[in-house]
């Protein structure tokens, strides 16, 4: 038996400056413990586990309403793994009290069954729920943004079918996946007469995503290893094309370990295809849509073990200073570094 227990707590302010003076101001906080315990019953292929968190949130607009609005969510989650030699199969189920929101019951269910040797078929299907972040629900943004509180939360329904096959006596693997979505009460941005401000909205209609998605991951010797992914999807709102979904999506990754986990290092390369955004510049109702250019990011993580439990890491995020909108006319940051220390006990 295991136990783990973790808490997190952030605290951030944020000032907008202009020249004509100050339009929005907030003061947010989140704390969150959460409670974890493991059993796999002497060893076998059994396993279960059970945990709890709690977390709270607070969102104030200092220069406007100077109001703190407070969410708090209780969650239990329960979970239990059955690994054979050929059949596998977990389940998972959670449950969460809010107290501003309806209570949700979320699950999610998946086996596998080896077919053949390196061969192994796969399923799984589940629900979730995310709610409305309080700036969605309180936000104020002075002639721009108003926040709506009487949003519901998003639900979700999902499944998959994949395929993985074995390759090089078990150090390649070769995955096919098959996925599909829909997604009810999407938020949305709206823009409501008379005075057009941008207030978020729960959709009448449902989001739909589907697609395939093609994994690689093989051993190359030396402590390198590889792996890749491509996938294609097809996301539609009420029949038409969804804003800042790419069609295609791949992303490749050269890992590589020294002995006795002395160090490590990886390096990342992700593409983004062409997608299309809604085009506020026009001042066009309803905004048109414009096409957001495909890109592609180098990532570099490096760690060194300095002593047991003691680590150094970096990271250089964008190394080749790619330029890139993820969101229309919103131009994302060049070449950034990361440097940080780590010590376990």
């Amino acid at each position: 038996m295991t136990h783990d227990l973790s808490a997190q707590f952030t605290d951030a302010e944020r000032n907008t400056v202009q020249p004509t003076g100050f339009p929005s101001g907030t003061e947010s906080d989140r704390f969150k413990v959460s409670s974890v315990t493991a059993y796999d019953f002497g060893g076998s292929d059994h396993s279960l586990t059970i945990a709890a968190d709690y977390e709270v949130e607070g969102f104030n607009n200092v220069l406007t309403f100077d109001a703190r609005n407070e969410v708090e969510n209780v969650g239990f989650v329960g979970q239990y793994r059955f690994g054979g030699d050929r059949f596998d199969f977990s389940a998972s189920l959670r449950h969460d009290v809010n107290d501003l929101f309806q209570d949700a019951t979320t699950f999610r269910v998946g086996a596998g069954y080896r077919i053949g040797e390196g061969t192994r078929l796969r399923a799984a299907a589940g629900t979730g729920v995310k709610n409305p972040t309080l700036n969605e629900l309180f936000g104020f943004f002075d002639g721009a943004f108003v926040g709506n509180p009487d949003l519901e939360p998003e639900e979700s329904t999902s499944w998959e079918v994949g395929l993985d096959q074995d390759f090089a006596d078990g150090k390649a693997t070769l995955s096919i996946t098959y996925f599909d979505a829909e997604l009810e009460n999407e938020i949305f941005t709206d823009f409501p007469p008379p005075t057009f401000i941008a207030s978020p909205g729960n959709r009448d209609t449902k989001s739909t995503q589907h697609g395939f998605e093609l994994a690689l991951s093989a051993l190359l010797g030396g402590g390198f290893s590889v792996n890749g992914t491509y996938s294609f999807l097809d996301a539609e709102e009420n029949g038409a094309e969804e804003v800042r979904r790419p069609n295609h999506l791949a992303s490749a990754a050269l890992n590589w370990a020294a002995p006795g986990d002395a160090a490590s290092a990886n390096l990342v390369v992700r593409y983004n295809g062409e997608a299309i955004d809604s085009d506020f510049t026009t001042g066009a109702f309803p905004a048109p849509t414009a096409s957001l250019d495909a890109y592609t990011l180098v990532n570099l993580n490096v760690r060194v073990k300095l002593a047991d439990g003691i680590n150094v890491f970096g990271r250089i995020e964008n190394l080749l200073d790619e330029t890139y909108e993820p969101v229309l006319t919103f131009v994302a940051p060049g070449v950034n570094g990361l440097i940080g220390f780590e010590a376990r006990f």
